[in-house]
């Protein structure tokens, strides 16, 4: 199998503003066989993908969805203490839900920090704009990490739950799957900085009042513009995320405002969905270098090797053998992984998730 070892060139990148003023939207691509987007499981791209404004420098950029189809578009754009938790799942719970703020037992090396909404006791999780995945085992007072899944446009909240709802990830995190403002109408143009940091922020808000979560342990994920999205948080510093990883996003500005961030960064090798829109970054080594700067990574990686069950019969995009081309860098002040695939996906526009992409980000929010 072909490996990513060593350095990594990186492509310069022109600083971007996190927060560009309103202005006038310039057209994207418009989904569809024409506009380039890629088809998974049989699902043509459907929606004419409309720019965005706000929130990023860079214009354009296309999304898809992890199922069904995609359309051409991305965004401008105290309590007190719990007893130790076994193997970083849930708490044994001496006074876990006590109250909000407190700081529960040890979990995997981390302190638990109970969130306000485990006060309530309850197994039943409403979050706004939201779909909710209530992990195995759930108890409503015992804090479980909590993953925000942001979707592709073309699509609304179900493709990416579709993708997670039946791995290991769901069955151990407590899922929240947001709407975008977009993805209730005809267009589903995807996520919005001006119309959706205020959705983030109350679906934010809501995971810690209604959901007994570990305020420690909140991830995000997303894909395509869902990807995007979970960027321009980290940008602007909207994000108050533990860890993220990204699937098929694109860069918005050098680095994140609020410093360090453990990331798994997957991209393709050559996403046509990234050549678009003056983005020019198929190889994703736009994308990589926030993280790494960020993060204060060194240049030097060792490979690792994710769970390959899911990636039988597959060939390279680029003509290549399949190869995962995931490492991890060194000398980082946080985790940094990297997984620069040619897994076709999409029909064959490497802009996917990949074969093994939801198992590494299970794996990866696992190792933190």
């Amino acid at each position: 199998m072909l490996r990513h070892v060593g350095a990594v060139v990186l492509l310069a990148v022109v600083a971007c503003s996190s927060e560009a003023e309103p202005g006038p939207t310039p057209p994207l691509s418009t989904s569809g066989s024409a506009g380039g987007s890629g088809v998974a499981n049989g699902g043509a791209g459907g929606a004419a993908g409309g720019s965005l404004g706000g929130g990023g420098a860079v214009a354009g950029g296309a999304s898809g969805a992890a199922s069904g189809g995609s359309a051409g578009q991305a965004p401008a754009g105290g309590g007190a203490a719990g007893s130790g938790l076994a193997g970083g799942g849930q708490s044994s719970s001496a006074g876990a839900g006590a109250g909000s703020g407190g700081t529960g037992g040890m979990a995997g090396g981390h302190v638990v920090k109970p969130s306000a909404g485990c006060a309530k006791q309850s197994t039943q999780v409403t979050i706004p704009n939201s779909r909710v995945g209530i992990p195995t085992g759930y108890t409503g007072k015992d804090p479980v990490p909590a993953v925000i899944a942001f979707h592709a446009a073309g699509n609304d909240n179900t493709s990416i739950e579709g993708a997670f709802k039946t791995s290991d990830l769901a069955k151990k995190y407590l899922m929240v799957y947001p709407n975008s403002t977009s993805a209730t109408t005809s267009n589903k143009t995807g996520w919005n900085m001006q119309a959706d940091k205020a959705r983030y922020l109350e679906v934010r808000q809501a995971l810690s009042s209604e959901a007994c979560v570990d305020e420690n342990r909140i991830y995000a994920t997303g894909h395509s513009s869902g990807a995007q999205f979970v960027v321009q948080l980290l940008c602007s510093g909207d994000g108050d995320f533990d860890a993220v990883a990204p699937v098929a996003s694109s860069v918005y500005c050098q680095k994140w405002k609020n410093g360090a961030v453990p990331a798994l960064v997957i991209h393709g090798v050559q996403d046509e969905e990234r050549t678009k829109y003056g983005l020019n970054d198929g190889d994703g080594k736009k994308d990589l270098q926030p993280y790494l700067a960020s993060n204060s990574c060194s240049m030097t990686s060792v490979p690792f090797e994710p769970d390959l069950s899911r990636c039988s019969n597959v060939n390279g995009v680029d003509g290549k053998p399949f190869d995962d081309g995931c490492v991890e860098f060194s000398g980082c002040s946080a985790k940094t992984r990297w997984c620069n695939h040619n897994d076709p996906q999409y029909g064959t526009s490497n802009h996917g998730i990949p074969c093994f992409g939801v198992r590494a980000i299970y794996d990866f929010f696992e190792a933190l």
